[in-house]
């Protein structure tokens, strides 16, 4: 189980958090959009948002240090 909390406690990482549903989510979105300044306001958040991480990759990162930290402490 992830701790949403950890994110949450600080303004850093709740926007981690946000920006990476956030791209996700349009990500999403642009394909089903059908007003062309809707896709244009889409591709520009995503533009803006580009060096962030994703839901998916912040997730897998996520999983990967706890794995990580779990191996640690059980090999101890």
């Amino acid at each position: 189980m992830l701790h949403w909390e950890v994110f949450n406690s600080n303004p850093a990482g709740r926007c981690i958090l946000y920006i990476a549903r956030d791209i996700s989510v349009n990500r999403i979105a642009l394909p089903l959009a059908k007003a062309d300044g809707t896709k244009r306001d889409i591709t520009f958040t995503l533009d803006q948002l580009g060096n962030n991480r994703d839901m998916y990759t912040l997730m897998k990162d996520i999983l990967e240090r706890f794995t990580f930290e779990m191996i640690c402490i059980h090999k101890k």
